[in-house]
This record gives C-alpha cells, structure tokens and sequence, in this order.
C-alpha cells in the first residue's frame, strides 16, 4: 500500500479533534477513511516527505483498520473506517494526537491523506489524570522515658499509570528544596515516606509533561 499527500478539501478534512473523557471526538462533513497519529505531549505533528516515507515502510499490504503502527521512537498510526461516528476510545495517557482525513483508492492501492486547513484544529494533547492519596500513617506508642523522637510519616498512593517514566512525577514538601523522583516500583502500593518538619509530601508534575495531579 502507497501513501500520498492531497490539498485541502474542505468537504473530506478532519476538524476540531478533542479528548471527550476516555475518547477522541472529531468533526468531518464527508470523511470515513482517517490517519490518526499519536505521539509524545506537547510535541505536535507536520507530515513531512521524511515521514511519509517513514509510514510506508510499516505499511501493510492490503488495507487494515484500527491497527496500531510504529513508526519511530514515540510515534504510532492507526487507520480508522468510522462512518457516521467520528468518536474513537483511547487510553487515557499524556500524548499528542493528530487526525487526517483520507480517501482510499482500492485499484492503486493508495491511501490519500488530505492536508488540513491552518484552521482545521486537527490536533490536541490529551493529559491523564492521576489521584494521589497522601494519608499520615499511625506512631507506635512512644515508650516511657524514651529520648528517641519518634517522626511522622505519610503512607504515599499513587496508582498504576500506564507508559510511567521515572521522574516524570517527583514529591517534595512546603519549604523543602529537594525533589525526590517517584519511580514505577513506588506505583500501585503504599509507600512509606518520611515527614519534612511534620510536612506532609507533595507530588507534582516534573515538567509540562501532560499529568494532572489530584491530591
């Protein structure tokens, strides 16, 4: 299968995509045939003859739907027949999508992907959520006539993120200067973490890397 860029036409372009909870939705007059391109948070997407070539090397040999490519580091396809129904689910985790509208000519085997408009808001980033359970954990019963200070400490509960990288979340504390990562293994469980002067941690993001922290 070949692909091939076409010029803006106004009546097959793929618009206004948007993240609609655990979906991407999207707005096209005439379009069933769609690219969809995922890629890292915030990055953006331009079709290049560089990438187009990319996309042909993975391209199977005949024609198939919903079926995840890769095309490089943090890059990906899929080709999508949708109808009426301009709604397609997703895993809810940081990246940046990009939808094209297609035509495919099934005698040349082609797929023409339609270029859009500098209006068409054709891409969006989709950011993830994440609740975070800081909760004080219980001090064993000092003994009596005991020097020994006994320190709090927080039981941290983050949840299973799909695609973590450590570091991308850190925890610190009000006053403190340090930044501690927050590594993959610390997902899932309860962590035991140390109070800062009876502070409780604070997690946050490391960078604008797409994660919304609830806590």
């Amino acid at each position: 299968m070949k692909l091939q860029l076409t010029d803006y036409d106004r009546e097959f372009s793929a618009s206004n995509l948007r993240q609609d909870g655990e979906a991407l939705k999207w707005d096209s007059r005439r379009g069933t045939v769609f690219l969809l391109m995922r890629t890292g948070y915030g990055r953006g997407v331009e079709l290049t003859e560089k990438l187009v070539a990319d996309f042909e090397k993975v391209l199977p040999e005949t024609m198939r739907y919903k079926t995840d490519f890769s095309c490089g580091a943090d890059c990906s396809f899929t080709i999508l027949s949708q109808g009426y129904s301009k709604v397609f689910p997703i895993v809810v985790k940081p990246a940046h999508y990009a939808m094209f509208s297609c035509t495919y000519n099934e005698d040349t085997d082609t797929l023409n992907v339609i270029l859009p408009s500098s209006s068409s808001r054709n891409q969006c980033d989709v950011a993830a959520s994440i609740s975070v359970k800081t909760v004080p954990e219980e001090q064993p019963k000092r003994k009596r006539f005991s020097r020994i200070e006994e320190k709090q400490s927080y039981s941290l509960q983050i949840p299973h993120i799909p695609g973590y990288v450590d570091g991308d979340l850190y925890y610190t504390f009000d006053g403190c200067r340090y930044r501690y990562p927050i590594t993959q293994k610390m997902l899932g469980r309860a962590v035991s973490i140390p109070a800062y002067q009876s502070r409780r941690p604070i997690v946050s993001a490391s960078v604008e890397n797409g994660y919304k922290i609830a806590q």
